[in-house]
């Protein structure tokens, strides 16, 4: 295949002439220019080839510019899907690997790409998963407000009591402070991380919506029909990883505890102030996907 700039004109340059292309033909996987583009356009060969723009072309994702109308192998064009084994098929393909296949003309099927509903569906999968990331990190930074309002009530019963006490207590008070900021920290840490990690997949997120969307206005049928595929892979992946969020624990309810020792009676017997401890509880949220009952395989209806 060339490369997929597009920068030049494959037809000058047969011609041993470098001119800049205006167009891209993704049938003949090649550059054209605007005087060659209404060559192109007359003749029979490749008049029902569809041309688009140099700056349409560009727009494509890098994963649905590769697809090409023609197969490496046998380099023929490819004339059916084998919804079996989800490939693409030249003539020769389907003689030698696809006989008792379920086969569909290319020709039909494509006709109807750019408004399947495979693409509706991965359009919505993908504003649930950008919901869920914003009600993630949104739960989070509740959770981290909690832990401070927490922390600084401990810190009020802690001043009240060695208020109330003599000098004994300024070694111990040292300590649980000690302890609290330590457990503060590791479950900030922790929940930070959770934060991070999901927040990263939110740029994922965006960059598989604009590679929809510029599929949906740039990409040809056959790119649009198959690269929608890759995209709903992708999209799957990006749904394992929200649910692996929930399964690994991750939003686990997390709060700080404070227990005064019962010796604080006789102060002067004490060697704690108390006792931190981070216990965890259910996640405050769930998650939805609204995939569950959907089709994993769609085809347009022939």
């Amino acid at each position: 295949m060339a490369t997929a700039s597009g920068t030049f004109c494959g037809v000058c340059e047969t011609q041993h002439v470098v001119k800049e292309a205006a167009f891209w033909c993704p049938e003949c996987d090649e550059g054209i220019c605007t005087s060659c583009e209404k060559h192109h356009r007359a003749l029979k060969g490749t008049r029902n080839h569809e041309v688009t723009s140099i700056d349409n072309y560009k727009q494509i994702p890098p994963t649905i510019a590769c697809i090409n109308q023609h197969c490496p192998e046998h380099d023929k064009k490819y004339q059916h899907f084998c919804s079996q084994h989800e490939k693409l098929c030249c003539p020769l393909c389907i003689t030698t690997c696809h006989k008792k296949c379920d086969l569909f003309a290319i020709d039909e099927i494509v006709k109807t790409s750019k408004n399947s509903k495979l693409f509706d569906i991965m359009e919505q999968s993908l504003k649930e998963m950008k919901n869920n990331i914003e009600r993630i990190v949104e739960d989070r930074k509740q959770n981290l407000e909690e832990i401070k309002q927490q922390r600084l009530r401990f810190l009020a019963e802690i001043k009240e009591i060695r208020d109330k006490i003599n000098i004994h207590l300024d070694k111990l008070e040292q300590e649980i402070l000690q302890d609290i900021e330590a457990a503060e920290q590791k479950v900030m840490s922790q929940i930070n991380r959770c934060v991070l990690k999901v927040s990263e997949h939110g740029k994922t997120i965006d960059e598989l919506q604009n590679n929809i969307a510029a599929t949906k206005s740039c990409a040809t049928d056959l790119q649009t029909f198959f690269g929608g595929k890759v995209l709903d892979a992708k999209i799957k992946n990006e749904i394992g990883f929200i649910m692996s969020v929930l399964e690994d624990r991750s939003l686990q309810q997390i709060h700080l505890q404070c227990r005064m020792d019962d010796k604080m009676v006789d102060i002067l017997s004490m060697t704690k102030i108390g006792y931190i401890s981070v216990v965890t509880k259910p996640p405050a949220i769930t998650i939805t996907t609204g995939r569950e009952n959907q089709a994993q395989k769609i085809l347009p209806t022939i």
